[in-house]
């Protein structure tokens, strides 16, 4: 069929969109002419940027003029959509960036069915896409955790840093997607040239809670999602809930895993949809939800879906292959664990689950974190590695970092952690990067206990011993804490250790973790080769370039060893 809007009525919305102020979600949609004859109407016209529209990524200095668009056909019976992959609103990038125009193909079964047996959705990659043509991913980041636990700061991701940006959404790389919300789509729709400072205040309490939420994008087995407002068996509108809870003791590191499927906590079953009528499909229709919340009240794993409930079409898992580790198809045995104990709270809702890493101040004042140090050290200025007591244990061309079970470190990017021990063995096998890969973590184990733990002895003296590695290479020369939240923020050599001897009274981990996650990662890029720093580029789990901020100049490796 061909659509068309009728002049008095295109003229008629032109008006009413000049007098509309409200900061509620809308229904509306564009249609321009697209030739779309057998596809249901729920699915032909639900998109929008069928007409170009420009955004800005707020992340950069200037306004980037990125053009979401979407163009539809048919092809063998099922809805073909192309796309830049840009959204229809201002956005972040966040970490990974930056965010750039793509050509991406996705098919969308038009006539979806129920498949006999569930499908489970990658751990990485697209796994929806919304109406807008932007890929939606699982919960999971890069390094493995929930990226929306993380976002709501149930846990600290030690592994690499990860940001989520305005409406659940960051690039990796030059991909832009969605881990989760995604209603920034439809909000302020009536408006579209609001403000930068609109769109970074924009909250899921600004959406029309009192209507039933629209089309936010469709799962590659061809079933609409919905934003997480709905109708009820009465059909009253109210917020619907995921049915997942932290399994005991878990806060969302572990991902996926961190997480359990209890039927009946919320409204929607284990794939995060439902069977019910909807504004589009009165009859009734299978779908799923985006998600805020659970039935507990506290944050809605898996924010989109876990799995599918349809005949998936699989070449969408093609697309960006190369955004955070690959996507890749299905392969997951069955859900998180059921009908265990009842998980941590946190927000939106009770209190906080206890972070990976924390800090106490204690009676001098200092915040001192919990865990354990280091047992080996490399002695500042020497090339000697002893133990706490300061007893002689062997030199430093012998030192292989481990972790808590002994195993040799695999050299990449992950920082040090908690457990990791220096050992005696031999390097005779290793190549220039492992063998600088080590001396790396050497030289980082006394800079994290002098910050974690042992602040009280800590004087400026010792500590300009301790990172010279880092001054000769201009590695963390400068401080800044203007930004416009705690994460912009970012301590230097000077500004991390004043604030260790003086944290005034607050915990301080965040601070001391990015300092030391960043010291490590750009410590790495100058002592590696060319082909390791690429290495750590691609595996970047927000498509980041570590190297590119770390090294101004040329690269400084390690000076060769001398005995002491």
């Amino acid at each position: 069929m061909i659509r068309k809007i009728p002049l008095a009525l295109l003229i008629f919305i032109i008006f009413s969109s000049c007098f509309n102020s409200e900061e509620t979600q809308t229904n509306k949609m564009e249609e321009p002419e697209v030739r779309t004859e057998g596809i249901p109407d729920y699915l032909s016209d639900a998109w929008l940027c069928l007409e170009s529209k420009e955004v800005d990524d707020m992340d950069t200095e200037e306004n980037d003029k990125w053009k979401c668009q979407v163009d539809l056909s048919i092809e063998n019976g099922d809805l073909l959509i192309k796309s830049t992959g840009i959204p229809n609103h201002d956005f972040e990038s966040g970490l990974g960036c930056c965010a750039e125009e793509g050509d991406y193909t996705w098919i969308i079964p038009s006539r979806p069915a129920i498949a006999d047996e569930v499908t489970w959705a990658p751990d990485r990659g697209p796994i929806a896409i919304t109406v807008t043509g932007v890929a939606i991913f699982g919960p999971e980041e890069g390094p493995g955790g929930d990226a929306v636990a993380l976002h709501f700061e149930y846990f600290e991701e030690d592994r690499q840093p990860i940001q989520i940006g305005v409406c659940g959404g960051h690039s990796a790389g030059s991909f832009f997607h969605y881990h989760f919300d995604a209603n920034c789509i439809h909000w302020h729709e009536e408006n579209p040239n609001i403000s930068m400072t609109e769109w970074r205040d924009y909250d899921r309490n600004k959406l029309d809670s009192k209507i039933h939420s629209p089309i936010l994008g469709f799962a590659f087995d061809g079933f609409p999602i919905y934003g997480p407002f709905g109708w009820n068996y009465d059909e009253d509108v109210v917020e619907i809930k995921s049915s997942y809870r932290l399994k005991e003791g878990e806060d969302g590191y572990n991902g996926i895993g961190s997480w359990e499927y209890i039927e009946g906590l919320g409204d929607l079953d284990e794939c995060n949809g439902r069977f019910s009528p909807t504004p589009e499909v009165p009859e009734g229709i299978y779908h799923y939800h985006s998600t805020q919340l659970n039935g507990e009240g506290v944050i809605g794993f898996p924010y989109f879906l876990l799995c599918y409930k349809g005949i998936v079409e699989e070449s969408n898992f093609n697309n960006m292959a190369d955004a955070q580790g690959g996507a890749g198809p299905p392969g997951r045995n069955g859900p998180p664990g059921r009908n265990g104990p009842p998980g941590r709270n946190g927000p939106p809702g009770g209190g906080m689950p206890k972070d990976r890493y924390s800090c106490a101040i204690d009676s001098n004042g200092y915040c001192i974190f919990t865990g354990n140090p280091h047992q080996e050290l490399l002695s500042s200025g020497t090339n000697k590695i002893l133990d706490r007591r300061g007893n002689f244990l062997f030199n430093i061309e012998d030192a292989v970092a481990t972790n808590s079970s002994g195993e040799i470190l695999n050299a990449k990017g992950t920082p040090s952690m908690e457990g990791d021990r220096l050992i005696k063995s031999s390097k005779v096998h290793m190549t220039e990067d492992e063998i600088a890969f080590h001396r790396v973590m050497a030289t980082m184990y006394p800079i994290r206990n002098a910050l974690m733990y042992d602040v009280s002895e800590l004087n400026i003296k010792e500590w300009n011993l301790l990172t010279q590695e880092l001054e000769i290479r201009k590695i963390k020369d400068s401080t800044f804490t203007g930004g416009a939240t705690p994460r912009d923020n970012y301590f230097g050599r000077q500004g991390i250790f004043d604030l260790v001897k003086n944290p005034r009274g607050r915990d301080i981990h965040h601070d001391v973790m990015k300092f030391l996650e960043e010291s490590s990662i750009y410590l790495l890029c100058h002592v590696t080769s060319d082909n390791f720093n690429e290495m750590l580029k691609d595996t970047h789990p927000e498509g980041h370039d570590p190297c590119k901020d770390a090294i101004l100049g040329s690269k400084i490796p390690f000076k060769p060893l001398l005995s002491n």
